[in-house]
């Protein structure tokens, strides 16, 4: 799952009731969600009882992250002009991010527009067993300002101790074996990085400019879709 990020149809997925502009389906896969599950029904956020669901989510829902808008699709856009312009319905799994949830565990794909992020995490007792597996690709600005935002995330990711490879504008990292209270700080700082980065690669200009943002960051800003 983790190398192909491939949803399949969706079959067995709920929708999770956001508190972002964001749709996300939600796989059960033991102990990620406290409620009966109905077909049909979706899922509130206080009834997912999964650690690296809910400390990531924490990041991404931060309220200094601007989330003015659902973040446009435009391979759904592509899609819909090659189709006629007739738009997908709603409940569409192939447009939506989606989560395989346990109590411990979590393979999380998201999609911002043309960008795509794919985490794997296992967040338990056992700091030996724990990871968090990260993979990020694409985006809407040139190969030039693609690649700018890979050296923004690689620079705080870094800083929270994950190992980082980067290819030009696609970024791959993992962070090993620490314990559950630091996974869970480190899932709430990597949504906030999430967040804030999702049109950072259409307002980079250079690397004193990335270098400013990784500090920003750190000092508390979690907006960067425009500089200031």
């Amino acid at each position: 799952m983790f190398t192909t990020g491939k949803p399949g149809t969706g079959r067995g997925a709920l929708r999770l009731e956001a508190d972002i502009p964001l749709d996300v389906f939600l796989f059960d896969v033991g102990g990620g969600i406290s409620t009966k599950k109905i077909k049909g029904q979706s899922v509130p956020l206080q009834n997912v009882s999964s650690t690296p669901f809910q400390s990531l989510w924490k990041g991404l829902s931060h309220p200094d992250v601007q989330w003015k808008q659902k973040p446009f699709d435009w391979d759904a856009y592509d899609k819909i002009e090659l189709a006629g312009g007739v738009p997908p319905k709603r409940d569409s799994f192939a447009f939506a991010s989606y989560a395989v949830v346990s109590a411990d565990y979590l393979h999380f794909n998201l999609r911002f527009g043309y960008h795509f992020t794919i985490v794997d995490v296992m967040c338990g007792d056992n700091s030996a067993e724990n990871h968090c597996l990260l993979r990020f690709a694409g985006g809407g600005g040139d190969y030039n300002q693609l690649s700018l935002r890979i050296d923004f995330l690689s620079g705080v990711l870094e800083r929270l101790n994950f190992i980082v490879d980067k290819k030009g504008d696609l970024l791959e990292a993992k962070l090993l074996g620490f314990s559950k209270e630091t996974m869970v700080q480190r899932l709430d700082m990597l949504g906030r990085l999430l967040g804030a980065s999702k049109l950072m690669d259409m307002i980079l200009d250079g690397d004193e400019m990335v270098a400013r943002c990784i500090e920003d960051f750190y000092n508390g800003r979690y907006s960067f879709s425009q500089e200031g």
